[in-house]
């Protein structure tokens, strides 16, 4: 849709965009930068629930300027809370994330335990990526030509394997005791 209303612009077709408030652009600060340019060049209005900013007055550009900013440190400012909530929650044995690594899972209460069955093949994996020095291709072959159970639907690729060696969540619960 994005592409769609900057193609309008661009011809010329729109003058006038109306957006709840300017953070639903775009979140990313480039593709944002490349919104603000074009509706300058094309003297097109941005209209929020509480401006309209017009891009010829040097103006609202500040204060378009001033408020993307703010957003963006805003924005970091709750990435890091998330990330602090994460560590938190990690440190007393809770894995918050829906997605959780290989070789455990989630019991009733958020807390990870051991999947007995993942055990052995994720100590494998740790085994041959850190102690026998094989690479995540390697793995993953070894992976493929066995007749374990499989990890994935389809064949298994270096990319999963980084992903399952990535997801270990910090501290490591002790899968290897």
């Amino acid at each position: 849709q994005l592409l769609k209303l900057l193609g309008l612009v661009k011809e010329g077709t729109a003058k006038h965009i109306f957006v709840f408030d300017q953070t639903r652009l775009s979140r990313n600060t480039i593709t944002k930068a490349i919104i603000s340019e074009s509706l300058k060049k094309q003297k097109v209005q941005l209209h929020t629930y509480s401006k309209m900013f017009d891009f010829e007055k040097s103006e609202d550009v500040l204060t378009f300027r001033i408020l993307e900013a703010i957003e963006s440190y805003e924005s970091a400012l709750r990435k890091a809370r998330f990330q602090l909530g994460y560590i938190s929650a990690n440190k007393k044995g809770r894995f918050p994330r829906n997605i959780t690594p290989y070789g455990y899972r989630k019991d009733e209460d958020g807390f990870l335990v051991i999947d007995e069955d993942e055990k052995k093949i994720l100590l494998e994996i740790i085994d041959r990526y850190l102690n026998r020095g094989e690479g995540t291709n390697q793995i993953a072959n070894w992976l493929n030509d066995t007749s374990l159970p499989r990890l994935s639907a389809g064949a298994i690729s270096a990319i999963y394997i980084g992903e399952i060696m990535e997801a270990i969540p910090t501290p490591i619960p002790p899968i290897i005791l």
